[in-house]
């Protein structure tokens, strides 16, 4: 999952070849890229095909959300579990 933040960085489209679980909801929630099951042949070569015409048309992902990737920044993401550890701490005070 780490990997995975770190390509939502980018910004680029992702082609997730995967079940369902955490990396679908993320990359669909952000609009990202394409999850694709690993036993859909079919749908990898869309999934391809569509990532890489659109791409070499625009340059840049066409269904990437900026701010989506912007709340993945690591520095973001440590926000809020300080938020979150701060909350915890002031219960146990």
């Amino acid at each position: 999952m780490d990997l995975l933040y770190e390509y939502l960085r980018t910004g680029r489209p992702i082609l997730a070849v995967t079940h369902n679980g955490d990396t679908v909801e993320l990359i669909q929630g952000g609009g990202t890229g394409r999850p694709v099951a690993p036993d859909d042949v079919q749908g990898i070569k869309q999934a391809l095909r569509a990532t890489i015409c659109g791409n070499l048309r625009t340059g840049l992902p066409s269904d990437a959300r900026r701010e989506f990737v912007e709340r993945c920044r690591y520095d973001r993401l440590a926000e809020k579990v300080v938020r979150v550890m701060d909350s915890i701490m002031s219960y146990a005070t």
